[in-house]
């Protein structure tokens, strides 16, 4: 529970706290299997946060710990939801669907898995389709995590509609006040809309979180499928002046 707090605040340094908390817990306990699940979430979360010496290692550790995973409990809709962002990161976006797909089958009142799959169709170029089951998802959980709520807001940047967007970043914000995607996405929102004063002031905060980023490693490891929208989202985040 421990790691799940501090993986739930969404940026490098509590991803790294909440990696030793899981690698703990499974000293303790080997054959726990949703612990391997969220080990596997920690590896995949290198690469958006930048952190990973090697994105081929980050990937393949997370693979080895989804396997094990599966292996003790094959049924265990989180891990085929690990499976899902591991398809996505791999820009394989009809397997990851159909992986998210398979955790619905598995968990059909899961808020996650709705909210999961509202994600991957975002990112596959069905954005519509995704804010209706984010929708659902919320439905299922009236009190969304901040990660859901996240998630609605890129659906409505990837459809144009920065205002709602800013919006429901500004309330993840509030829940969680360093989420990194947060700030990424109100820094893109501001800028498209020409509010440059209040882009740059998110860039700031993006860059007090994280002083390393980089405008070039986050286009590459982005899994936007589209590449005219992934071209305005990152020139958006330039204009705001990341590099």
């Amino acid at each position: 529970m421990k790691g799940y707090e501090y993986f739930m605040r969404m940026n490098k340094e509590d991803n790294a706290v909440a990696r030793q908390e899981f690698e703990e817990a499974i000293a303790l306990d080997p054959e726990y299997g949703a612990l391997y699940t969220m080990l596997a979430w920690t590896h995949l979360m290198d690469l958006p946060f930048q952190s990973s010496e090697s994105p081929l290692i980050s990937l393949a550790q997370a693979s080895k710990n989804i396997k094990k995973a599966l292996a003790l409990v094959d049924d265990d809709y989180l891990a085929h939801l690990a499976l899902a962002q591991l398809y996505l990161i791999r820009k394989e976006h009809d397997k990851a669907v159909s992986a998210a797909e398979r955790a619905i089958g598995l968990n059909p009142n899961g808020a996650a898995a709705y909210g999961q799959l509202g994600f991957v169709l975002t990112f596959s170029g069905r954005a519509e389709e995704g804010i209706k089951l984010i929708g659902k998802a919320m439905r299922l959980n009236p009190i969304p995590e901040a990660y859901l709520l996240s998630h609605l807001g890129v659906a409505y940047s990837s459809l144009g509609q920065y205002e709602k967007s800013i919006e429901v970043h500004r309330e993840v914000l509030k829940r969680t006040p360093n989420y990194l995607f947060a700030h990424i996405y109100l820094t893109a929102s501001y800028s498209a809309l020409g509010r440059e004063k209040e882009a740059r002031q998110q860039a700031e905060e993006l860059l007090r979180l994280d002083p390393a980023f980089s405008l070039d490693e986050y286009a590459e490891m982005n899994f936007i499928k589209d590449e005219a929208e992934l071209e305005r989202h990152i020139d958006d985040l330039r204009r705001a002046g990341l590099k």
